[in-house]
């Protein structure tokens, strides 16, 4: 090789897979990367036939041996099904949902939907950059920083080397320790730009919670500073403040906490279902990892003793009775007769003020991780570890954190509404047949309609029909639980209030949409959703099934 600098190689990642073809040997395609989503987006917006759609979308993404559309003409439906749906599988798999396909005409649809997510991101994560305050009248490196992160701020994979990691590599971001910048350069992340802000909004929410002074300076930074490197050596720096002021459990002096904290409970909502010393005691010494406050260390274990009640009232016999619900009302808030602020979902800091004003229970919330997941799994309200998360690391991945929240939360959603679907149909049948959808569902007749149509449409895509349940929306079961006379003759004994069977569902409603949109999941968020949805499971005798 010459030593011209005119020679010198240029090496450019490109992520790709090696599909294995029936009759055409071996093609090598390019994965979606942020630099193929223009042209994506191009043959979304054209009216083609599945057929044509890809044809063209793997002639596209062809690497080796390049694959005219003209050759891909003479494939059979099948050999080119089966090449398109693997191509999408690479892509999808790494998704917290991802969406299955099985013909040309699914992967068109899902090709568009995902185009349509990739736009809307960039939209939501403009908007959401309001949220660390960022007030500069002219451009500056945060900006700019700002900037790429918005272009680039999408559920696919990373094709190139991109600005971000240009940028950090010339202002020598890269130090050996700089855990936030080691988060921004990693280029498998499903959606970098969103989780690296996410996780450093919640170090901030979280130093915030515990009125550190350094909060304050990270604000004014964020909000003032013409550097990104003062920004994220700050927030560093907070990271360090917050992981030096937690200790471990110190047998004599907190176990008489314990006790302090256990009797100054005795008179509140959640006293019906605190835990005895020895119980407690039991949780807190189990952690193995930092958590008591050295400043005010009965704050850490007053949210123990919280969430361990939290945990016993959500899992109670009969967990709509009026102590569980008056217990969880004081954890999780007042969510009666809410009006949801949907436009405010997108912005996470907006989400965490909401809570907050109906009401949530922030003690509940302010141990660090690892502490806060082994904390959930001790008292029973997370069942199985959030994997491949390691809450005994010393150092802790925010982001890898926030992934499995996403996943945790998604599986939990998804084993509730299969179960409630399954109890709705059983007992609703037991009660007035086979066809009780005609007579008892709520809306005047619309929402059965509404049903009928969607097995309908199911059925002319080539789908097999199911249940008219199945095709049920997340608001339309506490409508059709409290509808009057399915409430007297059905659910009244169950739920025991239909305004406790609403505000369940209002809490996990931001929730869920958050989770089906691939939002970062809070700390508030996970409460919220490993709380409601095992009360849920418990009182339909679901519950069992799911810790199996």
């Amino acid at each position: 090789m010459s030593d011209s600098p005119e020679e010198k190689p240029v090496v450019r990642w490109t992520p790709t897979i090696d599909i294995e073809s029936e009759t055409h040997g071996s093609v090598r395609l390019r994965k979606w990367a942020v630099k193929d989503s223009t042209g994506i987006r191009r043959l979304c917006n054209e009216a083609l036939e599945p057929r044509e759609f890809v044809e063209r979308l793997l002639s596209q993404q062809a690497v080796e041996p390049h694959l005219p559309q003209e050759e891909l003409e003479d494939w059979t439906d099948t050999e080119l099904t089966a090449v398109a749906v693997k191509w999408w599988q690479a892509d999808e798999g790494r998704r917290p949902s991802p969406t299955a396909v099985d013909s040309l005409a699914g992967l068109q649809t899902a090709v568009r939907q995902r185009s349509d997510e990739h736009t809307e991101s960039l939209k939501s994560f403009s908007a959401g950059m309001g949220s660390l305050n960022l007030r500069m009248p002219e451009l500056n490196s945060i900006e700019r920083l700002a900037r790429d992160l918005a272009k680039q701020n999408s559920l696919l994979d990373f094709g190139v080397q991109t600005a971000i990691q240009k940028m950090i590599q010339r202002a020598d971001f890269a130090q050996p320790y700089s855990t936030i910048m080691d988060k921004l350069q990693a280029i498998n992340l499903s959606n970098p730009g969103r989780l690296a802000f996410a996780a450093i909004q919640e170090r901030m929410r979280e130093a915030r919670l515990l009125s550190m002074p350094a909060a304050s300076e990270l604000s004014r930074l964020a909000a003032e500073s013409s550097s990104m490197f003062g920004l994220v050596r700050q927030t560093e720096e907070l990271a360090r403040q917050m992981n030096e002021r937690f200790r471990g459990f110190e047998s004599n002096a907190d176990s008489n906490r314990i006790r302090d904290v256990l009797r100054s409970l005795d008179s509140s909502a959640y006293s019906r279902f605190l835990p005895d010393f020895k119980a407690l005691e039991s949780v807190v010494s189990g952690f193995g990892t930092a958590w008591i406050d050295r400043i005010t260390p009965e704050t850490s274990i007053m949210g123990i003793a919280r969430m361990t009640a939290l945990a016993a009232a959500a899992g109670a016999t009969n967990p709509f009775d009026l102590s569980s619900v008056t217990t969880l009302r004081a954890a999780l808030g007042d969510w009666r007769d809410v009006r949801m602020p949907w436009r405010s979902l997108p912005d996470t800091n907006l989400r965490e003020q909401f809570y907050n004003e109906r009401g949530f229970d922030t003690s509940l919330i302010q141990l660090p991780e690892p502490a806060f997941t082994r904390a959930l799994e001790n008292v029973g309200l997370v069942r199985h570890p959030l994997a491949p998360f390691d809450v005994d690391s010393e150092e802790v991945d925010e982001e890898e954190l926030l992934r499995q929240r996403m996943s945790h939360v998604y599986k939990l959603l998804f084993r509730l509404e299969r179960a409630l679907r399954d109890y709705i149909d059983r007992v609703m049948t037991q009660k007035c047949g086979t066809n009780w959808e005609r007579h008892r569902c709520h809306g005047n007749g619309k929402i059965y309609q509404l049903w009928i149509q969607k097995r309908d449409k199911a059925i002319q895509n080539g789908v097999k029909p199911e249940r008219l349940i199945q095709y049920a929306d997340f608001t339309d079961y506490a409508d059709l639980i409290t509808r009057t006379d399915n409430w007297d003759e059905v659910f009244k004994n169950v739920f025991g209030r239909p305004e406790s069977v609403r505000e369940s569902f209002f809490r996990l409603a931001p929730v869920r949409l958050c989770t089906m949109h691939a939002r970062p999941i809070t700390k508030t968020e996970l409460m919220l959703a490993t709380a409601e949805i095992t009360r849920l499971l418990i009182a339909i005798g679901e519950a069992e099934e799911e810790d199996q």
